[in-house]
């Protein structure tokens, strides 16, 4: 009887040295927590130490950097000022990530760039729609993905991307 209250599971770790087996015999209710704890587990390990958020300069460019409120510019270039970001949704630019810039810059662009002005207006180059939402499960975790669709448009002469034509 108590045979059939236990679940066996096996978990195999891997070290440096020989691989080590481990036997556990656990109930099934036990089994199901143990299960989902792990999931939890491995879902912080995944986000806290394999991967850091996207730095400014790896999403804008070499030469990319925060600038404190007065700060003079290392060189010239575009300066966004961080009412745009807040206007955008964006509540701490001076601490939010470099992805959470780059969601505020396509959401201030959206509001002008739309369909409507690119029809309208032929030096327009660049139109921002709405894309559909869905849904995705990366790990262990659901995460809701939400589009934003940039669309480039020049006179047809070449297949590639280049700034310079927009």
């Amino acid at each position: 009887q108590l045979l059939t209250e236990l679940t066996s599971i096996v978990i195999t770790t891997s070290f440096q040295s020989p691989q080590q087996l481990f036997l556990f015999y656990i109930k099934e209710e036990d089994l199901h927590k143990f299960n989902h704890r792990i999931k939890q587990i491995y879902s912080l390990v995944q986000k806290s130490s394999f991967m850091a958020e996207p730095t400014i300069t790896e999403i804008f460019g070499t030469g990319a950097t925060r600038l404190a409120s007065g700060a003079a510019t290392p060189s010239a270039g575009l300066f966004i000022p961080d009412s745009a970001f807040v206007t955008a949704g964006l509540a701490t630019p001076t601490t939010a990530s470099a992805e959470g810039h780059f969601a505020a810059i396509a959401l201030n662009a959206q509001s002008y760039l739309t369909q409507t002005n690119f029809d309208a207006n032929t030096d327009q180059s660049i139109y921002i729609a709405k894309g559909f939402s869905s849904f995705t499960t990366r790990g262990n975790d659901d995460y809701r993905v939400d589009q934003l669709t940039i669309s480039l448009a020049k006179i047809d002469s070449t297949a590639t991307i280049d700034p310079d034509n927009y």
